[in-house]
């Protein structure tokens, strides 16, 4: 039972992530400020994740468990790890909002951490470093992205 717990964890984690950013937005006090703080989050998880790509095909560290590593057709290398990246960009930039809601987001990103080192996806030093470059990237460039968002809205 624990197995699977951490397993489901691992994989579907991250959409309960997606689900307190959700929450995020829809609470949001007017119909232009849901679509202001959408776009920019949308615009911080596209560019991360073209950011993290390409960190990851360049650097090609492989996954710690071999026979994941050839279960896995999509995306066989590990550093930084994704999850971790993505995760940890969403919260920082909800806590900065609404503290409470970005650290369940935090929350939610340190259970996945975990279940993904111990389901053997990822090394521990694939999700702190997929962590802290989410955490950089989010404070140094979400003022960026909003500011250039205000323009449009």
């Amino acid at each position: 039972m624990k197995q699977r717990v951490i397993s489901f964890c691992a994989e579907y984690g991250i959409y309960i992530g997606a689900c307190g950013t959700l929450f995020f937005i829809v609470r949001q006090s007017s119909p232009h400020e849901q679509l202001f703080q959408f776009f920019t989050i949308a615009s911080l998880t596209c560019v991360v994740w073209v950011l993290g790509a390409l960190l990851k095909y360049s650097i090609r560290k492989e996954r710690p468990h071999v026979e994941k590593r050839l279960l896995i057709l999509r995306d066989r290398y590990s550093f930084p790890s994704m999850h971790a990246l993505t995760l940890s960009t969403v919260a920082t930039y909800i806590s900065v909002h609404s503290l409470y809601l970005g650290l369940f987001v935090f929350l939610i990103a340190f259970i996945v951490m975990y279940a993904r080192i111990r389901t053997c996806m990822h090394f521990a030093v694939d999700m702190v470093a997929g962590f802290f470059f989410g955490v950089v990237y989010a404070v140094t460039f979400s003022p960026i992205i909003e500011k250039y968002l205000s323009l449009i809205f």
